[in-house]
């Protein structure tokens, strides 16, 4: 009678770095998108005030509706700024210290470390985040308070 052999069921220690993984991936296309949202209303900005500067339309209707918007438009690149700034973002574990710590280790014992390590990196990256999205949103509502500014007829402010 031969044996059957069964295959070794995987433990939970890989399905949860597997999760680390995915979150860890998730988390590094949402980083990604707010860098690439930042620099697209930077590149906004810069469209608007170069038509707004060029404009003959402009020169002869200036008004402070028009100064104060091109100031919100111009100031809105600050926070937008900060957005793209480059950081030192954590994506862990480190290859080379994987492979010189867990080379000889049970499978177990390296999937809870790389679960532990994708955490710690997830977790440290959540106030960049956070902070990005704040810079972010704040940039946005000075491009939509300087655009309405900057369309605004002077009438319709008196």
């Amino acid at each position: 009678m031969a044996m059957s052999q069964v295959a070794p069921q995987a433990g939970s220690e890989d399905i949860v770095a597997d999760a680390a993984r995915t979150s860890q991936a998730a988390q590094l296309a949402e980083l990604n998108a707010l860098d690439g949202k930042a620099a697209n209303l930077i590149g906004f900005v810069g469209i608007v005030l170069t038509l707004i500067y060029t404009s003959a339309f402009a020169d002869h209707h200036w008004s402070w509706a028009l100064t104060a918007g091109t100031a919100a438009l111009a100031l809105a690149t600050l926070p937008l700024g900060y957005a793209v700034w480059p950081r030192s973002y954590k994506f862990n574990p480190s290859i080379d210290g994987l492979r010189r710590m867990f080379s000889d280790a049970a499978p177990a014992v390296t999937y809870g470390f790389i679960a532990e390590s994708i955490e710690r990196g997830i977790l440290a990256n959540q106030e960049i985040i956070k902070r990005k999205k704040q810079a972010i949103g704040g940039g946005t509502a000075m491009i939509v308070l300087g655009v309405l500014l900057v369309v605004c007829k002077p009438s319709m402010l008196a």
